[in-house]
This record gives C-alpha cells, structure tokens and sequence, in this order.
C-alpha cells in the first residue's frame, strides 16, 4: 500500500470542513457543501435541471452495522441496508455538477421520514441556487416522489418539476369541481398530442440499454389536492410492447405548460434527462464492493460513501476539480503517479477508496498508538464521529 502522507498541518481542519460532514437531524448525514459549492458552479445560469435520486446501499449479510435498516433487494425483497439520496444539475450545455448527498438510516436517533429528508435537501438545494443567481430551476424526479407533500412544496418554491406517477390511483378532477376519479383515468381524457420515435431505457440484467422504438404522447390539465392545485399530466405510450413485464408507458407530473405544439414531448424530454447519469449512480452503489467492506461505524461509512461521489465528480465530470484535496488523497492511496496529460482513472479511484477503508480497519484493530501518528491523525479526522 502507497505510503499515507503526512499530515503536520492540521489535516482535520480541511477534512473537517468538506468530507466528515455533520450530524443533521432527522438521522441524515451529508458532505458539507456540497450544494453550495455545485451552485457556485453554476452560478449565473438561466436554467438547472436537478434530476434527484434516491438509491440503496445494500448489506444484506450485515447484523452489527451501527443504525443498520433495511432496503430493498433488486428482486424486491427486504434486505439489511441504508438508503441514500443524491442530486446532480445539469445544463443546457451539457455540464453537470454534483449538488447534493446524503446517506441516512430509519433506525438513527433523531429521524422523523424519509419525506423530511426529501423535504431539506430540496429547500438547500433551491436556496443555494438561488444565492448563486441561478434563473429557472426545474426538478425531475422518479417515481416515489408524486407525495402531495413534496408537490405542495415545489410548487411553494416556485420551481418547476417533472415526476414520474407512482400513485397511479390518486384522486384527481378535470376541473376543480368537477366527480373525482383516479389519476390514470384522467390520463386517458387526454388527446395525443404528438408522435415520434425516442430512445427509451430498457433494463436487462440490472443495467440501462436503450433501444428506439415509436411512441406517442398525451397530455391534459387536471386538479390534485381537492381542486386546489392545477397540474398537467402527461402519458407517454410505448407501441411497440417489452417483454419481461417491463412498463409500457409513463405517467408524468409537471407544472410545465403542456398545450404548446411540442411542449408534452419536451416534457418527456425533460424525464429522460434522468436516465442521463444513471451510470453516475451505478457505478457509486458498486464503487466500494459493499459486501467487502467490513466497517461498523455509520459515520465512517457514511465517510467512504461521500468520499465515492467526489470521485464519481471527478470521473463523470460532475465539476470536480483534481485540487480537490480529498480527490488528490484517494489518487494517491490509489497507487497514481501524477502526469500532466494522465488524470487518474476509476480503477485508481476505487483502489484509493478500498484501501482508505482497509486502512480504517487496521486502525481500529490495533493496540493504541500502534500507527504512526500522522497516520492515526489522518484516519481521526476522516472517520471520527463529531
């Protein structure tokens, strides 16, 4: 292993301030600035896209993980885990910019839902945009997102949003007093209001292919929350049919207006944005191995998951820029040999990460003051809790 650096000028104070984070309530924890640094990044922009995801981070052999929950399997069944929730912006001109992390567990002291999760990381996210002079901000969320709740608050924010319907079966009304009747009847009030070919996702063995296929799109105002909140839904259908059970269509969400000619096509546009960084959040659930890694203790891991964004930042070109200090420490423990033409690759990254971790177990199975000191200083100010 590549020798650790010293570390004789009061390392915690950088790690303290960007990596090791905080205890927020609600049993959340997140990198500190993450979306305050990635607004920066963006500042003066008339129009981010914030596609916000929510993934797992499975242990399913784990029992003596610190707050250890529970999260679904990719079959469906309930595993040993903790679920996580990430936010990227994107630009019109194609760049992306890491926004926000945080890595959470049901079973920590202080936490109320899931939704008072979702609820603080939009409220960050919105607020430092809009410090930054950010214009339009425009969420595109998946589906376990259509919660009232969180659309009361986007529409509160005065952002906009597309979401994909999980709650197909929700009460809606043409007009505002109009007979209520479920959301996926409503849809079908809709007329098509335009037809193309797109590529759309298609998942085969866990990973995203895409495959063009003709489609058509629908769209229609409606009324949610008892008349009280107009919004537009949008359906795409697929003609051509999947095997394996896969959806033949979506059901879309959105404040944007729809009765433009094109405008329900960009809204769908606006979605596929999503499958965009799907292989961002790929390769973070597998960047460490999870099954390998053997730490107990929910900050430290909650450490090596934020330590995993900032060098998926770096590879995907999320904006992060190799100064950064913790990037250039996983470099190193990663075996790369600085060149001016030559960044340092996933495969060193990841490297970096692994021994970073094995590096945390060793110092926890040794007699005290057994490691060098500036070793043991370095690992205290990673993985201590605050």
């Amino acid at each position: 292993m590549a020798r650790l650096p010293a570390v004789s000028q009061s390392p915690g104070a950088t790690f303290r301030a960007t990596e090791a984070g905080c205890r927020a309530p609600h049993g959340q924890y997140h990198r500190q600035g993450f979306e305050f640094s990635g607004a920066q990044r963006l500042a003066g922009q008339n129009e981010v896209v914030i596609v916000m995801d929510g993934s797992d981070l499975r242990k399913p052999h784990s029992q003596a993980l610190e707050h250890l929950s529970t999260v679904r399997s990719l079959d469906g069944h309930l595993v040993s885990g903790y679920p996580t929730l990430k936010a990227i912006g994107l630009t019109p001109d194609g760049r992306r910019t890491l926004l926000y992390h945080t890595l959470y567990s049901p079973q920590a002291p202080g936490f109320t839902s899931a939704n008072t999760v979702i609820i603080n990381a939009i409220k960050r996210i919105v607020q430092a945009l809009r410090a930054a002079g950010v214009g339009q901000i425009v969420f595109v969320l998946d589906r376990g997102f259509d919660d009232l709740k969180l659309i009361r608050l986007l529409v509160r924010l005065k952002v906009q949003f597309v979401i994909r319907v999980k709650h197909a079966q929700r009460t809606t009304r043409l007009t505002p007093t109009s007979l209520e009747l479920p959301l996926i009847d409503a849809a079908g009030h809709a007329s098509v209001q335009d037809q193309f070919e797109m590529k759309r996702p298609v998942v085969t063995d866990g990973k995203v292919k895409w495959r063009k296929t003709p489609a058509q799109v629908r769209s229609r105002e409606m009324f949610i929350d008892g008349g009280r909140l107009k919004l537009n839904v949008v359906r795409l259908e697929f003609s051509v049919p999947l095997k394996n059970d896969q959806e033949q269509g979506w059901l879309l969400l959105t404040n944007t207006p729809t009765d433009a000619v094109g405008a329900a096509g960009a809204v769908v546009r606006l979605y596929l944005q999503r499958w965009s960084i799907e292989e961002v959040f790929s390769w973070i659930k597998s960047a460490l191995g999870w099954e390998q890694v053997q730490i107990l203790d929910f900050d430290a891991l909650r450490t090596l998951v934020a330590l995993a964004w900032i060098a998926a930042s770096f590879v995907f070109d999320l904006s992060e820029s190799f100064d950064d200090t913790q990037l250039q420490l996983l470099a190193h423990l990663g075996g790369y040999v600085p060149h001016k033409n030559r960044p340092p690759g996933k495969k060193i990254l990841l490297l970096g990460l692994l021994r970073l971790a094995n590096a945390y177990l060793v110092a926890h199975s040794q007699p005290k003051d057994a490691l060098p000191d500036h070793v043991d200083a370095l690992l205290h100010s990673l993985f201590t809790r605050r």
